[in-house]
C-alpha cells in the first residue's frame, strides 16, 4: 500500500462512520413511526413529505464536498450532543415528536463536522423541510389553524 493512499482511506472512515450511525438512527426511527403513527389518517401525509425531504437532500447533495478538515467541529459537536440527548429522551420515553425532531440537529451536526458552513448552507432548506414531517400533537395543529377556521366560517 502506498503512503498516498492512507489519507484517503482514513478520510473514508471519517466520512463513513458518522453517516452510517446517522442512517441507522433515521431508519430505525422512521420504521417505528411508519408502523404506528403513519397508519393514522391524520398522519397519512407524513410519508410523502419524508420521501420529498429525502429527494431534497439527494438533489442538494450533488456536488457537495464533505471534508472533515474543513468542518466546524465545535458547532458539529454541540449539535450532535444536543441531538443525541434529545434522541435518547424521545426514544426512551416513547415521545415521537422529540425523537424525530432530534434527527434535524443530528443531520446538521454531521454536516457541520464533515462539510462545514458550506454544507450547512447548502442543506438548510432540506433540514427546514423536515419540520413538516414531525408528528405534532392535535392541540398544536388546532392552535395554528384556528384563525383560518374562524375566517372561513365568518366568510371573510
Amino acid at each position: 500500500m502506498r503512503s498516498d493512499q492512507l489519507p484517503s482511506a482514513r478520510f473514508a472512515w471519517h466520512l463513513a462512520l458518522p453517516l452510517l450511525a446517522l442512517l441507522g438512527i433515521v431508519l430505525s426511527s422512521y420504521r417505528d413511526v411508519a408502523a404506528r403513527l403513519w397508519l393514522l389518517d391524520e398522519m397519512a401525509y407524513a410519508p410523502l413529505l419524508a420521501i420529498a425531504a429525502m429527494g431534497l437532500f439527494v438533489r442538494q447533495a450533488k456536488g457537495l464536498r464533505l471534508m472533515p478538515p474543513n468542518g466546524v467541529p465545535w458547532l458539529g459537536s454541540a449539535l450532535l450532543l444536543g441531538g443525541s440527548l434529545a434522541y435518547i429522551l424521545g426514544r426512551s420515553q416513547n415521545l415521537e415528536l422529540i425523537e424525530l425532531a432530534s434527527i434535524i440537529p443530528l443531520v446538521a451536526g454531521v454536516l457541520a463536522v464533515l462539510g462545514g458552513w458550506q454544507a450547512l448552507r447548502r442543506m438548510a432548506f432540506p433540514l427546514f423541510f423536515l419540520i413538516f414531517v414531525l408528528p405534532y400533537p392535535g392541540w398544536v395543529i388546532d392552535g395554528l389553524t384556528q384563525p383560518l377556521k374562524l375566517m372561513i366560517s365568518q366568510g371573510d
